[in-house]
């Protein structure tokens, strides 16, 4: 079994895509429509973007995917957590992409 990180708008494709869900799997359906910041469909999309614009590790990525952070602060606290240091330019780049995405 592969292990990898998903976003929560990947959830909801994952768990919405398949049939007799168990009670918990429901509640985190219910949970990821709830806070999905996102849209499913566009979650590739906006992967390929984001890393067209800085290269980061997947685990940074998708954080970012969960919080949409809308401020070079909010961006850089999570980037750090990581380790993850970009230059201004980029990061002002990934902060205004990141405010045009709407869910």
């Amino acid at each position: 079994m592969e292990k990898r990180y998903i976003s929560i708008p990947e959830v909801i494709d994952l768990l919405s895509s398949r049939e007799g869900l168990t009670d918990l799997e429901k509640e985190n359906l219910s949970y990821a429509e709830k806070f999905a910041k996102i849209d499913p469909k566009e979650v590739k999309k906006v992967k390929e973007d984001i890393l067209s614009i800085v290269d980061i590790p997947e685990k940074a990525l998708v954080k970012i995917l969960d919080l949409k952070p809308e401020t070079p602060g909010e961006l850089t606290a999570i980037l750090s957590t990581y380790g993850v240091m970009i230059t201004d330019e980029n990061l002002n780049a990934l902060t205004d992409y990141l405010k045009k995405l709407r869910f």
